[in-house]
């Protein structure tokens, strides 16, 4: 009875979670991101504020949130379960899911807040900010790089496919 009742609870947090991030992304496709307030965000959603604290400590966390719970459906719907780091076929995983959402990915653009989504996907792939300074500076370097392609890629409205992208790519981003 316990199991099942923390089971219904994790659940109801994480539909709460959604309607958070939802509603956030419906208010930054209306006006700036830095206009939008807490207060907006849970009448949006229907939630009461201490919902929102509880859950998030920043706009950033909520768009992070939604990013992630869209990344681990669409891992799950593709069958993907591997974490590869700086690999060709990760990179292509990672331009083939960013397709999957352009819709948002143009609000996050919109927003100048593509650096927040490569974060949280890099998180996703088992990639942390490393504490040697050489890599350290390699990680930024390629998540750098990959927040501008990836920008012009979107304004440039996916001309290309994501296999494309990393066929370009693959001579300028390091991957093994």
């Amino acid at each position: 009875m316990q199991a099942e009742n923390n089971s219904r609870r994790a659940l109801g947090t994480e539909f709460l979670k959604e309607c958070i991030a939802d509603a956030l992304i419906r208010l930054m496709e209306q006006k700036p991101y830095d206009k939008i307030t807490v207060r907006e965000i849970t009448d949006c959603a229907n939630v009461g504020r201490a919902t929102y604290f509880r859950r998030f400590s920043s706009k950033d966390d909520v768009l992070s949130y939604k990013i992630k719970i869209l990344w681990r459906r669409w891992e799950k719907e593709n069958k993907l379960d591997k974490k590869l780091v700086y690999t060709k076929e990760n990179f292509i995983r990672f331009f083939e899911f960013i397709y999957s959402v352009k819709d948002i990915c143009a609000v996050f653009l919109k927003a100048e807040k593509l650096d927040v989504l490569i974060l949280a996907l890099s998180t996703e792939f088992g990639i942390g900010e490393p504490s040697d300074p050489e890599e350290f500076y390699r990680f930024k370097y390629v998540m750098f790089g990959i927040v501008g392609v990836l920008t012009e890629w979107i304004k440039r409205n996916y001309l290309e496919s994501p296999k494309e992208m990393i066929d370009y790519l693959s001579g300028t981003i390091p991957m093994a």
